[in-house]
């Protein structure tokens, strides 16, 4: 019985076309928006003063940012009210040992409450019924506060009679709060500068 040859079929590879690509294209953007991109964070972060740890502190949330900037505003002020509730913490636990330190809880615990009043206000930025621009800048009073009182902190820690030892425990947390409020502000303006230049809802 005579073997039969199997025959390989060559199957013509299909070059993708405009339509194809350009739906791959879409369906790239719509997965950047879902889940964020480190180059929005990065670019945005170029406006703070402290880039570097602008980035590291957002990145790690870029599928919950995607490319929105109201809610990069708002987990840059989560992440500074989260530092500085623990500093508030840390320097509690110290408050006993200087009159500087004592000073400084009095200081951080304003600025935590600021924080929060902050959040609660550029939350409701969009909102239907509600005014965009007046709670933008509510939030920015709020954080220019919190900034003030954390200043004040750092001032009374460079004071001649704080003990040396203290202030290099307490210091580089003070400071840790203050460029991630410093961040959040400059995120919010940014956020506000662009709420700005947006038409209105219904414009052509």
């Amino acid at each position: 019985m005579a073997r039969e040859t199997a025959k390989k079929v060559s199957i013509p590879e299909k070059s993708m076309g405009a339509k194809e690509l350009s739906f791959c294209l879409v369906i790239l953007n719509l997965v950047l928006d879902v889940w964020g991109s480190p180059d929005f964070i990065k670019t945005a972060c170029e406006v703070t003063r402290y880039p570097v740890g602008c980035v590291q502190s957002l990145s790690s949330q870029a599928s919950s940012i995607g490319q929105s900037d109201q809610q990069l505003a708002l987990t840059a002020l989560s992440v500074s009210a989260s530092r500085t509730q623990s500093c508030a913490s840390f320097l509690k636990t110290l408050s006993q040992a200087d009159n500087a330190v004592r000073g400084c809880v009095g200081n951080i615990d304003g600025s935590v409450d600021r924080l929060t009043q902050s959040v609660k206000e550029l939350e409701l930025a969009g909102k239907p019924n509600e005014d965009s621009a007046m709670h933008i800048s509510n939030a920015q009073t709020w954080v220019g506060v919190a900034i003030t009182d954390q200043t004040t902190c750092q001032d009374a820690l460079d004071g001649p009679n704080i003990d040396a030892q203290l202030k290099e425990a307490v210091r580089p947390r003070v400071m840790d709060a203050s460029q991630a409020t410093s961040n959040a502000l400059a995120l919010i303006n940014r956020f506000a500068t662009k709420q700005e230049a947006a038409p209105p809802i219904g414009a052509p």
